[in-house]
């Protein structure tokens, strides 16, 4: 994931494209759980950052974004991606674990991750926060959207993208943005909820190279959904 600044504001040119395809992800249930199949999500409190809770993160994150660094060139390996997860989530203020929604099966194991940012919490801990975009108080970042190989296809991810629409307009936003890179399957599943492209042909033509030299993908595309209606 990387970012580039953009305009005073808004989302970056490149900004943590970090959203994974929720394959074969369907309708799903309500967003605060109690479905059928007991996934339930719920924000992340300080008193659950237990070793074994934050290695279930950690492996959230190696499933999903498949232990890349800093660009297409440097992978790290999972012992790496702990590491580094343990580090930020237990550094994270208690508002932005609140910002993370986690889905748990019945056994109360992570199976799903949707982490937000405002423009009072910090942003994604693997962007530095000199190349971070600036945030207004009305819009919501979601920053990761990630579901395990072992829970994808029963509408987790669907369930995760409305508990963020409904964490975001509890903190007032109007809008949520994320970004997808190419060819990311997900970006269906973000148009059929609501999700709206807003990067034009001339922006992904000036940031191609570097996209393609950070993640390997031609391009990643903004979707925002405006959340007043």
């Amino acid at each position: 994931a990387a970012t580039v600044v953009g305009v005073a504001g808004g989302p970056g040119i490149l900004e943590a494209p970090a959203q994974q395809a929720f394959a074969g992800d369907g309708a799903g249930a309500g967003a605060g759980g109690g479905a059928g199949d007991g996934i339930r999500i719920e924000p992340l409190r300080r008193h659950e950052l237990t070793p074994d809770f934050l290695q279930q993160i950690g492996s959230l994150y190696d499933d999903g974004f498949g232990g890349k660094a800093c660009c297409v060139c440097c992978y790290q390996p999972e012992s790496m991606t702990q590491a580094n997860v343990r580090k930020a989530y237990t550094a994270f203020p208690d508002a932005k674990l609140e910002a993370c929604g986690v889905a748990r099966d019945a056994a109360g194991r992570a199976v799903g991750l949707a982490q937000l940012g405002f423009h009072d919490t910090p942003g994604d801990f693997e962007i530095p926060a000199c190349m971070a975009s600036r945030m207004q108080p009305h819009r919501c970042h979601l920053e990761r959207a990630v579901v395990s190989s072992s829970a994808r296809g029963k509408g987790v991810g669907t369930r995760l993208l409305q508990w963020a629409d409904e964490y975001a307009r509890g903190r007032g936003c109007t809008e949520i943005y994320l970004e997808v890179v190419h060819g990311n399957r997900c970006a269906a599943l973000y148009a059929r909820h609501g999700y709206v492209n807003k990067t034009s042909d001339c922006r992904r033509c000036a940031m191609c190279p570097l996209v393609f030299c950070l993640m390997g993908y031609l391009y990643a595309d903004t979707m925002l959904k405006d959340l007043r209606g």
